[in-house]
This record gives C-alpha cells, structure tokens and sequence, in this order.
C-alpha cells in the first residue's frame, strides 16, 4: 500500500526551494598581531625588509583565503599603503621620530579595492574601514 501526497499548486510561488535562491558570497575576515612589519624587532625575522614582510603576509592570507584582516603590532612609521600582489596593505601608526611600538592596519584583497573606502583617520592604537556591501555600509574596526 502506497501513500500519496497531494499538494495545493496556488502555494508553489511563496515558498521557493532552495536551489532557486541565490547565494551571495561570505567574505572571510580576520584579526592578525603581526608582532612586527619592521626589521629588526625580532629574531624570528631576521633583518628582513619590510616589503618582504608584507609578501609573506601577502602569500599567507591568500593561501587561507581571506578577503579582509585588521593587522595588530604594525610597527611603521605614518600611515600609508602598499599594493602587493594579492592584497594592499593600509596603516597608522607613530611619527617616525618616536618609537614604534603600536600600529594598526588592514589588509584587503586587492579585487575589494572597489568596495572600500580607504581607511584615512585614524592613530596609532584604532583605524576603521568601511566595506559597501549589497546591505549597505560595514565599518570595521582594527584596534
């Protein structure tokens, strides 16, 4: 004995099945104390430039693929960024003059640049980003 399920047609548009929905993209953010991006703090580091520094972080994010990460423990000098080549790294931290013991940043997947607005304010302990998403504006906060 077989059962049978009937079901109501007028019904079929309010419900729609799951493969019907479009799935957006999750991003994959992250948080990093870095410890440094300047020579000669560590011995881990060994004398090794600060563009080599953010290669590696470079290389790194991108073979766990993460699309957004606030940086800790920056340690350079002034704010600035720099394009690498699969993500830009932007920062705050003290005037060259004094020590360098802070530093925030983020570093963003360079196919985002567009949906960022770059991070201009800021100090050495807190920077904010702004990510414009489908939903409207997300702030996100390294400190």
């Amino acid at each position: 004995m077989g059962f049978r399920v009937k079901t109501d047609k007028r019904f079929d548009n309010f419900a729609p099945s799951i493969k019907n929905r479009k799935k957006t993209p999750a991003l994959k953010l992250g948080t990093w104390n870095v410890r440094t991006m300047t020579p000669g703090f560590s011995d881990d580091l060994k004398q090794i430039s600060d563009a080599r520094k953010t290669a590696v972080i470079d290389m790194e994010l991108s073979r766990l693929q993460i699309d957004i990460v606030a940086l800790q423990e920056t340690r350079l000098a002034d704010s600035g960024s720099v394009r690498k080549r699969h993500f830009s790294f932007f920062w705050q931290g003290k005037p060259p003059s004094e020590t360098r013991e802070h530093g925030v940043g983020f570093a963003v997947r360079n196919t985002l640049l567009g949906s960022i607005n770059t991070p201009i304010e800021g100090n050495e302990r807190i920077l904010s980003l702004q990510l414009h998403s489908s939903t409207g504006p997300v702030n996100l906060i390294g400190a």
